[in-house]
């Protein structure tokens, strides 16, 4: 499991998509080890309403785990504008499974999601932006309440066992 800090998230959005192998092609990150073009989408812009530390989860990777659909991503993410003949300026982080990166409001920011370092991992993505603020914007989409929240230890105990999960 991970640990998120005592934040109380008041915006929570995904974005989703699929990646075919005939989208435009962009930079991989540099932590792919070789400069290699993958197919990509670009998201944006996204805005938030308050300036703090938002968490980005790609939840794509726990459903190819567990159901073998969807594709392992990263999420490049710029700062005003994406200029794919440039993709050092203006990016602000790269992210990869479940990281934390701090927002400003007021801001416009550019997600360009891939496949992770490879044009194998093809298909569904999903990823959750969730923070301090309101999180709005093109291919933000904001979730029924019923599918987020924050545990807390005054919450009632279930019992999963085998038998009841099945």
């Amino acid at each position: 499991g991970f640990v998120f800090s005592s934040v109380i998230h008041a915006g929570n959005v995904i974005i989703s998509g699929e990646i075919f192998a005939d989208d435009p092609l962009a930079r991989g990150p540099s932590f792919c080890g070789i400069a290699q073009n993958y197919p990509h989408h670009l998201v944006g812009p996204i805005r938030v309403s308050s300036t703090g530390s938002y968490y980005v989860v790609d939840g794509a990777l726990s459903l190819l785990f567990y159901t073998g659909i969807g594709m392992y991503t990263t999420a490049s993410v710029y700062q005003g504008s994406y200029d794919i003949n440039n993709p050092n300026a203006n990016l602000v982080a790269v992210l990869d499974d479940v990281d934390e990166i701090t927002l400003n409001s007021g801001t416009d920011y550019y997600f360009v999601i891939q496949p992770f370092c490879s044009n194998n991992f093809l298909g569904v993505y999903s990823t959750t932006i969730s923070g301090p603020g309101n999180i709005t914007g093109s291919g933000a989409i904001a979730p029924f309440d019923y599918m987020e929240g924050v545990f807390v230890n005054s919450d009632p105990i279930g019992d999963i066992t085998e038998e009841q999960c099945g």
